[in-house]
């Protein structure tokens, strides 16, 4: 059979490495066709060309190895190969691509066209960035020392500007200082200045030592002995080498704003651009980590799209970009009234070797993602039901599609309806934005609220609730506490007032009140029978389970998916309704509780006690580090774990009169939240070693399992065993790919508009802080059973139940990224009387975990790390 290599390529700068690898391609077929990337294509792809598509056209064209040059304007070739094959059908296609790309575009097609992907070794002494680094412009590089990069940029920089500054190296101070002070006092006059360090090897390409040298703030250029003393300093910083730079520089004033940005996301190379920043008018307060607020901005923004106070460093980090392309940069900046002003850049070296090549799909992906927002609707990922906590911010899609299943698919809003709440009459309360999950906040709202509610004033209140919440976004895991009126309290009289402020009148408070006040005292009423129907749904939960696993073989594929099927059915029928009634009362007998706080009617120290007193204490040995999580191994199949009885203190308080009448409620609730949660989680976990075994026995790891939804496997039943297997691993694959690409999404915790998919803010969440005690102790990062915690404190991301482990380690303290008032975690930390912090949101926790020492102050709500006060 005839063959012919298809090359694309961008050409820019061709060189040794290119020619090689046509060269090649034209010895193996005998014909090589160059699809050559369009000047947007290309731009797409790899960030500015040097030479345009004609230049680098006419230069290809002159190779003797090249038979044909295409005009390629997509990133894959499929359309140009398909325009060859009209003229040679009977040809075979070989894809020639260097190995420096993990998935090479259009290699699905041609394999699938019967044709064949041959890589060869990437050229790398010519690696592109090399030669722009080193020949751009005037052919000398931009990036050099600190100081020699600000000088090579000064001139160039029209959307910025770089302070006045005077360089110097430390052999010419040693001999030269009298002459050098004079200067500095002559070009940058009598103000303030900054000594700022300009090592050899600090800020290269490779290393980029940020932060380890020395740079003296607030230095007077008028004064000798102090300009004397800031440069030994900085000297003393260095290595011996005598031509290590100085850089002193006019210090900027009437500072708005001052960060660090990124040009693309440390840890994965995301394209997005990513801002720290302060606004109290420090220099160094970001870089010195005191303060640090951030946001990620997509690096495809559009002015249309971008907030005014964003666009103008956008516009000044694009320009320093386009000087020193295809390099990911990491820029200190200020921003004053005037300017944007330019302190520092260099390479982001940490990035230097990491892909760009899905740059495309995520710029694809969010524009996707704007288009498929409710308008009018916000979402989030703590909300009631809190699925960051449960499943994680990233799930695999067997843990979503079962959580969906379980919880979400509408049974929760069954439970809720028969005791009396607003039946949202649809089905899915979590949705997914690219692989992360989200609460719908208008579902939330309106389910929480009675059904007897009029609908005027029910959409009302809905809409004070989206207009409360946009307000302070840092409330977003705590609405049934702080944003809907969901159940009547000692407080409640004092907390609807604030509806007067915001156009309700005295008859709709009072329809609001009543309705409230009606609706919570039915719950009370009718709690002793919901509480009868989960204790005897526990025991036919039990009785059920254990004729199910009886009755499966083992051998058959079909009967372990109707086993699959079956357990989880009772555990939704059983488990999930009544679970959902009891997690509801528990969360109005918290609220009870902290209202009479609030009212002096009970002391804080009561309340520690109270909960202490409460025994939902269990271990058992389904439970696992992540309850949906089939890639997370049971504590019975853990040989790191030893399953001890968890003992404790029997508490004994005496009940004041005030609480007498609402404390059965409130304890019963509790417990049997817990209890209910424990018995219906095992149905859950059998569920999973089922699907697990069914994986093994089709060929398939736990790991492979996991990218599958529940639906696809209970629709398996019946089918041939071979169109399972086709199946399973074509979905298996294409999940595997979308994955990388989730991974590159930066999203909020909170999503308000279809612009929050391209500007990702930050908010800081606040804690909850359970007991009044403190407690200082080392930090231990827990990720499933990675480390034993003993007496310390101990960092979980998710307040799951499947930890309850380690409890049983005399553990000083507990903080979590994610988890409410009311999550597992808090109710065990508040039985043992354990100080912690549940929830504690992803920035605060970046840093907790980061720390040595944490400091746990519950009673004054305050989190220390390392003596450094983060909350």
């Amino acid at each position: 059979m005839k063959s012919i290599a298809y090359v694309q390529m961008i050409g820019d700068f061709l060189h040794y490495g290119h020619v090689k690898l046509l060269q090649t391609a034209k010895e193996f077929t005998g014909y090589v066709v160059v699809g050559l990337l369009t000047d947007k294509a290309a731009n797409e792809q790899r960030g500015q060309t040097i030479e345009n598509y004609s230049e680098r056209e006419a230069v290809i064209k002159q190779l003797k190895c090249v038979d044909e040059v295409m005009m390629q304007d997509e990133q894959s070739p499929e359309n140009n190969i398909k325009e060859v094959l009209k003229l040679t059908p009977n040809f075979k296609v070989y894809l020639f691509h260097g190995d420096d790309w993990k998935k090479i575009p259009g290699s699905d097609y041609v394999k699938s066209i019967g044709g064949e992907v041959v890589t060869l070794p990437y050229y790398k002494r010519l690696d592109r960035n090399k030669i722009e680094i080193k020949y751009k412009g005037n052919a000398k590089p931009i990036i050099s020392t600190k100081a020699q990069t600000l000088k090579n940029l000064k001139r160039k920089l029209k959307k910025s500007y770089i302070e006045d500054f005077v360089i110097f190296i430390t052999k010419d101070w040693k001999t030269n200082k009298i002459w050098i002070l004079d200067n500095i006092n002559r070009y940058l006059g009598f103000e303030k200045i900054v000594v700022r360090s300009s090592a050899l090897n600090e800020d290269a390409y490779d290393e980029s030592k940020a932060g380890h040298y020395k740079s003296i703030l607030n230095v007077s250029a008028n004064n000798s002995k102090e300009m004397t003393d800031a440069i030994n300093k900085v000297i003393k910083s260095y290595d011996s080498n005598p031509k290590n730079e100085i850089l002193v520089q006019k210090q900027t004033k009437d500072i708005i704003m001052s960060g660090v940005v990124f040009t693309r996301k440390l840890e994965n190379n995301a394209p997005y651009y990513v801002i720290n920043y302060d606004k109290t008018g420090s220099i160094d307060s970001v870089t010195s980590g005191k303060e640090n607020t951030k946001i990620e901005i997509i690096r495809n923004i559009r002015k249309k799209e971008c907030p005014k106070q964003w666009w103008k460093l956008i516009e000044a980090i694009r320009e320093i970009e386009s000087l020193i392309p295809s390099i990911p940069l990491d820029i200190e900046f200020a921003i004053t009234k005037k300017k944007i002003v330019i302190f520092q850049v260099r390479p982001l070296a940490a990035n230097k070797v990491l892909s760009n090549e899905t740059d495309i799909d995520v710029f694809l992906l969010i524009n996707k993602l704007g288009e498929s927002f409710e308008e009018g609707n916000a979402y989030s990922d703590m909300a009631f039901w809190n699925p960051a906590e449960m499943i994680g911010t990233l799930p695999n899609r067997l843990d979503y599609s079962l959580y969906e299943y379980i919880i979400t698919d509408g049974h929760w809003n069954y439970a809720l309806s028969t005791m009396g709440y607003y039946d949202n009459e649809q089905d899915n309360l979590m949705v997914e934005f690219g692989g992360k999950p989200y609460i719908d906040l208008k579902q939330t709202f309106n389910g929480l609220l009675p059904l007897k509610m009029p609908t005027e004033i029910r959409e009302k209140l809905v809409e004070y609730y989206f207009n409360k919440l946009f307000k302070h976004p840092e409330l977003h895991d705590k609405v049934e506490f702080e944003i809907i009126h969901n159940c009547y309290h000692p407080c409640f009289d004092d907390d609807i007032k604030e509806l007067y402020k915001v156009g309700f009148n005295e008859n709709e408070v009072d329809v609001i009140t009543s309705a409230v006040k009606i609706h919570t005292n039915r719950i009370f009423r009718e709690s002793t029978r919901w509480f009868n129907e989960a204790q005897l749904g526990m025991i036919d939960l039990r009785k059920s389970r254990r004729n199910i696993l009886k009755q499966i073989d083992h051998k058959s594929i079909d009967s372990i998916i109707d086993g699959i099927y079956n357990l989880l059915t009772y555990c939704i029928q059983l488990g999930t309704v009544d679970f959902s009634r009891m997690a509801r009362m528990a969360f109005i007998g918290n609220i009870w509780l902290k209202s009479m706080v609030r009212k002096d009617m009970i002391s804080k120290d009561f309340y520690d006690s109270y909960l202490k007193s409460i025994s939902v204490v269990k271990v058992g040995g389904h439970l696992r580090p992540g309850t949906y999580d089939i890639t997370s191994q049971r504590y019975d199949k853990n040989p790191n774990i030893k399953l001890t009885k968890i003992s404790k203190k029997k508490e004994r308080i005496e009940i004041p009169k005030v609480l007498k009448d609402k404390e059965y409620f409130i304890r019963k609730s509790i417990e049997m939240r817990e209890k209910v949660k424990f018995e219906f989680t095992k149905n859950l976990s059998d569920a999973l070693e089922l699907i697990a075994e069914l994986g093994k026995k089709l060929g398939f790891t736990r790991e492979e399992m996991a990218q599958l939804d529940i639906k696809t496997i209970l629709l398996s039943r019946r089918r041939d065993k071979k169109d399972i297997i086709e199946m399973y691993s074509a979905i298996i694959d294409k999940r595997k790919k979308q994955k990388t690409i989730y991974e590159k999404l930066s999203l909020p915790p909170i999503l308000f508009s279809k612009v929050d998919f391209q500007i990702v803010p930050t908010y800081v969440s606040k804690p909850n802080f359970i007991t009044q005690k403190s407690v200082e102790a080392e930090i231990t990062h827990i990720n499933y059973f990675s480390s034993s915690p003993t007496r310390n404190i101990v960092a979980l991301r998710n307040a799951d139940p499947g930890y309850d482990w380690i409890f049983g380690k005399d553990i000083k303290g507990l903080v979590t990224c994610y988890g409410g008032v009311a999550s597992h975690m808090a109710i065990r930390c508040a039985e043992f009387g354990i100080p912690a912090a549940i929830g504690c949101g992803p920035e605060i926790f970046k840093k907790i975990i980061k720390g040595k020492v944490t400091k746990l102050d519950c009673k004054k709500q305050k989190i220390f790390v390392d003596n450094e006060k983060v909350v």
